[in-house]
């Protein structure tokens, strides 16, 4: 079952935008409703999880994201859409758009991927394993950028595809790197039970909400919710 983003406290905690919140919520909703009807296909059993994202076909999806860019936007989008999906997967820039065209552009782009991704996986649960011990997603093979502790432990959260897996908390999930001189966390004044894991030898920086400090949300909205931790992290040259 997918879960749907909680809208309430991100508009609480960025009221100095709140118009281009409710209009990212309403792509969202918008996007939600219109992959209702899209085909989820059965993968080839053949196929690796670490080329399930390179042998989707996105065109379907990138004519639904069109098509709620002109219900949301009287005109055609500034991109092509398959295109903006091919760079959103692969984590680059847009080079032919400004930052602000980008910015919009991947508001249609992001919520179609993970819902598509979401459902995908959903429908192809043979292609977990529960052995799975790696810091990529057991099922796309994507590096988590969140993360929850518990009593229990760690678990990893998959902006892509929303899967969730066990990880061990002394280690980093981007290049296996488990010795503690090299590990460490920070925290940022008024942000409670968020703290950012960062590792010396590969530069790569995870959010990590603690749930026994605070009650935590789906990854999504608090990926969202902690976009200051990013640009802390990111201030301070990690990946």
């Amino acid at each position: 079952m997918l879960c749907t983003m909680k809208w309430d406290p991100i508009l609480k905690k960025y009221p100095d935008d709140i118009e281009q919140v409710r209009l990212a919520m309403q792509i969202h909703e918008s996007m939600q409703e219109s992959l209702q009807a899209i085909d989820i296909p059965e993968l080839d059993p053949s196929i690796k999880n670490e080329d399930i994202i390179t042998s989707l076909d996105y065109a379907p999806l990138a004519a639904i994201c069109s098509e709620v860019w002109k219900s949301v936007f009287p005109s055609e989008p500034d991109a092509d859409m398959e295109r903006a999906i091919d760079a959103f997967i692969q984590d680059e820039v847009l080079t032919e758009l400004s930052d602000e065209k980008q910015d919009l552009v991947a508001m249609f782009v992001r919520p179609a991927v993970t819902i598509y991704l979401t459902k995908l996986r959903e429908k192809n649960n043979d292609f977990l394993n529960s052995s799975h011990s790696s810091g990529e997603c057991p099922f796309c093979r994507a590096y988590p950028r969140i993360a929850f502790d518990s009593e229990k432990g760690r678990r990893l959260g998959c902006l892509l595809c929303g899967q969730e897996w066990e990880f061990p908390r002394v280690k980093c999930p981007y290049c296996g790197n488990d010795d503690h001189e090299t590990l460490g966390y920070f925290e940022a004044e008024g942000i409670e039970g968020v703290k950012v894991y960062y590792c010396e030898q590969c530069k790569y920086y995870i959010k990590v909400i603690d749930t026994r400090e605070r009650e935590a949300l789906d990854a999504e909205t608090e990926d969202i919710l902690t976009l200051v931790m990013d640009e802390v992290a990111q201030q301070e040259g990690y990946l």
